[in-house]
């Protein structure tokens, strides 16, 4: 294909130029072959009717006279060359007008002095994509019929990526139809492009490692070593590195496809390779993985050359791993192609069957799983080690499972703790937490446990802490901590700082950070109820630092994240709110999993700051029918809560059902923080509910909720509602404020005593719920006033 036969202005492109050169001599442009490079630095030169000099970089001669103002080296080489190296830079010296220097890598060392002098400047192949109007453009000079939805479908399919642009308009030149085809057709073009151009020219053994690492985004050397077979992969992959931009070097030694490059080398291994060669591929990269620890890689593999029994031994050494690192949700599709035959073999399987059926809502598979590996250790003898296995296994499920709630869960950890230690056993890795900032509401709901927190604290204490092993240490003194703040009308904390202080030195010193996250939370909501929002994000920030990086421990950063963004709630911080919900919110219709809701929670709390009601119900819909089934009593207040000031601003009457019902368990186990802590978005619910305030219960209650809702009068409400309290002379003033003028000049421009002016903005601070005229400012541009 001639790709300059029919060519369009890029006047962006040349607008970039004309920018850099106003201040630089040299332009570097570079990207892969096939984007138009060189077509668009001619055409940008005879569209200007520049004089030029054209060089290929492989004949540069230093020594020749060149009088005209503009030069061109195109196919600039690595250059490993010292000579070579050499003369290029000699001519950059001695040449006075204006150089394209045309190059399918990027910058190379030696020309890197230019960058530091601020003599060069780059144009990447970012800048080469088509914009939708050069597309337009494009498809008029090939006689293509041009419209807006055809120019959408390319851009959609293409991203802007030249060759692929051209071949699919060419492909529309040609006649072709919009329909499912073309697009493979234009595909297979770029592909056949790559392969005459490209790859055909490579020797055999760099286009057999390539196509042996086809399959993974990224690898190292030591696996492509070991899939290829091949000695000297290092040199093959460094010069493929060095002298094109389809494979690239990262920091931690990992080497990288180009997207579109891998899409092809696929392609291409499909052609020429048999079904077993491709999965004795993916059995040898799954063994791979395996052996460098990265297990969910290696289950991909192994699922795709259909290697049941590999997958079913990984998943062996899955399960005794509780289910905040255990993967269950990552790794449910392989669990659900093993056979029932393969599972019934194995009381590991098994127990990850029942545990997964439990997390993903489904208790009567759960609790078929369940049955079977009890009647599996009935039929062991006694004294085998499958028997005792199998026992480990069940005294696992019957503390663990989610469903089964916390129901004679005290009497079971103690029997479970007897056995152990009449029969020597070990229980597997337990989590109370399940990496959720909590104890009472973590991998379990214990609110029905807060009732006689000071007594379970004493007697379940040591058999927590044998049975659970290092995710118990510290975990009873947290646990007293949280229950006791959850019921805490005032605000003297002595007695769960204290508390707090044992356990978080317990579980750091002796435990895991999972518990020591769960203190860290209780800490930032004591912070939040003495007004110290800044010290609650100084405290997740000095946790952050005390975290390694082991699996564990990263397991927590999106928990972590999502506390940030509760406190970013009571601060006003809505950028950061923002920046969570783009970069690191869980989208709850591409998958839904329990062990999420923390998360989730605080995604409907954004929701109702957003103003985006209708997510915030159909999000709390799908958690409700969880909390009510699994008896999560204090998740279950929450949706309560959260239904309840979503209906309100939505005038639905259903708000009073929803808020009383969360009255009503609150009233029941004396729980004050989980209602009061929503300050301003319910204190108008107390009046308007018409619910009993005349006990000593709710008293306090609706007095913890009013000084929340003095210290945060910003808290999730709507940014339209703050428009719409403030009368047109505050309007008037806030955007006076935002233009920076003083009282005595919003005074005069408003016809107001400066008085007035003062009364007026202490009334905008009160409304936007700021403290000075810069967070006014900011406060104004959130609200789009500025």
């Amino acid at each position: 294909m001639n790709y300059n036969e029919k060519i369009i202005s890029r006047l962006n492109l040349h607008n970039k130029f004309n920018t850099i050169l106003k201040n630089k001599n040299i332009i570097y442009v570079t990207a892969p072959m096939g984007w138009g490079k060189t077509t668009a630095v001619i055409d940008y030169l005879r569209k200007n009717k520049f004089t030029y000099t054209y060089i290929d970089a492989d004949n540069i001669n230093v020594k020749q006279r060149i009088v005209t103002p503009y030069v061109v080296i195109d196919n600039l080489p690595f250059l490993p060359d010292v000579d070579n190296q050499t003369k290029i830079k000699q001519f950059l010296e001695d040449y006075n007008g204006k150089i394209f220097l045309i190059s399918r890598i990027l910058l190379p060392y030696y020309l890197k002095t230019l960058m530091m002098c601020e003599q060069i400047d780059i144009v990447t192949g970012e800048e080469l994509r088509f914009t939708k109007n050069e597309i337009m453009m494009l498809m008029k000079v090939n006689a293509v019929v041009s419209s807006m939805p055809i120019a959408d479908f390319i851009m959609n399919k293409t991203n802007g990526y030249p060759p692929y642009v051209k071949f699919l308009v060419l492909r529309l030149a040609d006649g072709e139809k919009i329909d499912g085809n073309l697009d493979a057709l234009a595909r297979k073009d770029v592909y056949d492009f790559y392969y005459d151009q490209l790859f055909a020219k490579w020797d055999k053994k760099s286009r057999e490692v390539l196509l042996y690492m086809a399959p993974f985004k990224k690898f190292t050397k030591e696996m492509a070593e070991k899939l290829s077979n091949v000695s000297d992969v290092s040199l093959l992959l460094n010069e493929l590195t060095d002298t094109t931009q389809f494979l690239s070097l990262d920091t931690d030694n990992y080497y990288h496809f180009a997207q579109f490059f891998q899409e092809f080398s696929l392609y291409y291994q499909n052609k020429i390779w048999t079904s077993d060669k491709i999965n004795e591929n993916y059995n040898e990269a799954g063994k791979y993985y395996e052996m460098n620890g990265d297990i969910p890689n290696a289950l991909e593999c192994y699922y795709k050359c259909k290697n049941i029994m590999a997958i079913s031994q990984l998943l062996i050494a899955n399960s005794d791993k509780h289910p905040g690192v255990g993967h269950y949700y990552k790794t449910e599709k392989y669990y659900l192609i093993l056979p029932s035959e393969i599972i019934l073999t194995s009381p590991e399987l098994m127990c990850s069957m029942s545990m997964l059926y439990s997390l993903t809502c489904n208790p009567e598979k759960s609790e078929f799983w369940f049955n079977n590996l009890q009647s599996y250790c009935k039929n062991c003898d006694k004294d085998s080690q499958e028997y005792k296995k199998s026992q480990i296994k069940l005294s696992y499920l019957r503390i663990a499972l989610p469903h089964r709630g916390t129901k004679m869960l005290a009497t079971i950890m103690m029997d479970t703790a007897k056995i152990c230690i009449s029969n020597s056993y070990k229980l597997q890795e337990f989590s109370v937490t399940g990496n959720l900032p909590s104890i009472m509401n973590g991998g379990k709901d214990f609110s029905r446990w807060s009732k006689h927190d000071r007594k379970l604290y004493h007697i379940m204490k040591k058999p927590v802490e044998f049975v659970l092993g290092l995710h118990g240490q510290g975990l009873a003194e947290i646990a007293l901590a949280e229950s006791l703040f959850e019921k805490k009308y005032d605000n003297n904390f002595t007695e769960i700082l204290m508390l707090l202080n044992t356990g978080m030195f317990a579980a750091e010193t002796k435990g895991v950070m999972e518990i020591y996250f769960s203190a860290v939370y209780i800490l930032t909501k004591i912070f939040l109820r003495e007004g110290k929002d800044d010290e609650a994000m100084n405290a997740v920030n000095d946790f952050i630092k005390k975290l390694d990086s082991s699996h564990y421990e990263q397991q927590l950063y999106p928990n972590i994240a999502a506390v940030i963004t509760r406190l970013n709630l009571y601060n006003g911080n809505l950028d950061a709110m923002e920046e969570w919900l783009i970069s690191n919110a869980l989208n709850e219709n591409l998958g839904f999993y329990i062990t999420n809701r923390f998360m989730y929670l605080t995604k409907v709390r954004v929701y109702i700051q957003k103003g985006e009601y209708d997510k915030s119900i159909a999000l709390l819909t799908k958690l409700m029918r969880y909390f009510t089934e699994y008896g999560r009593i204090m998740c279950e207040i929450d949706a309560h809560v959260l239904f309840a000031i979503t209906f309100y601003r939505m005038e639905d009457p259903r708000w009073r059902e929803h808020f009383i019902k969360a009255l009503n368990m609150v009233k029941s186990y004396n729980f004050i923080d989980c209602i009061s802590s929503f300050g301003v978005a319910i204190t108008e619910l107390f009046a308007k509910s018409e619910y009993p305030v005349n006990t000593t219960f709710m008293e306090r209650l609706i007095d913890c909720t009013h000084q929340q809702a003095r210290l945060y009068p910003r808290y999730l409400a709507p940014l339209q509602d703050k428009v719409a309290a403030l009368t047109d002379t505050e309007y008037s003033i806030l955007v006076n404020i935002s233009q920076g003028l003083k009282n005595d000049e919003i005074s005069k421009v408003n016809y107001i005593s400066i008085n007035t002016v003062k009364f007026h903005i202490k009334n905008i601070y009160s409304k936007l719920g700021v403290a000075n005229r810069t967070q006014a400012i900011k406060a104004a541009g959130e609200l789009g006033i500025i």
